[in-house]
């Protein structure tokens, strides 16, 4: 379902719209939500940065649907993945992810990038989105959130 979702995301990226609405399609028969431009928009911050999504699956699933690891790094280069505040390779760099680091799947851009939610360590607490929410939100902690390029990210669950 996971899969369906991001497939469905991808064809919708919204085009710079600070407005979000929460409401969410029923689901078809095959219990996917159809999802638009118009239903999801593109959250921007006052920043420029775009924020991470939760909820995107309704809320009978976990806030995050997916499991993903780091793969693919060039051992010769640089050897981490830019964690980005928008999903592209121009974007300002938040954070470094390296090999094998977990990160949860949570939004997509129509481009294919991952929008994610991730621990700082291994101390970071829960990132509170292992159970459903109610509505499509944006993520606000207390773990760290950003894009990344799907090249680098493979799914491991979900």
């Amino acid at each position: 379902m996971l899969l369906a979702v991001f497939g469905l995301l991808a064809a919708c990226d919204g085009g710079g719209s600070s407005e979000i609405t929460t409401d969410i399609p029923a689901p078809d028969e095959e219990g996917v939500a159809i999802l638009d431009a118009g239903t999801l928009g593109e959250p921007t911050a006052e920043d420029g940065r775009r924020p991470v999504r939760i909820g995107l699956e309704g809320g009978d699933f976990d806030a995050c649907g997916g499991v993903g690891q780091v793969v693919n790094l060039d051992p010769e280069g640089d050897s981490f993945l830019a964690v980005r505040a928008r999903p592209t390779a121009e974007s300002e760099e938040l954070d470094r992810l390296y090999l094998d680091d977990q990160v949860w799947m949570c939004d997509a851009a129509a481009n294919g990038w991952h929008g994610i939610v991730y621990r700082e360590g291994p101390e970071t607490p829960d990132c509170g989105i292992a159970s459903p929410v109610a509505e499509i939100r944006l993520y606000d902690g207390p773990c760290r959130a950003g894009w990344v390029s799907p090249r680098y990210i493979e799914l491991i669950a979900g």
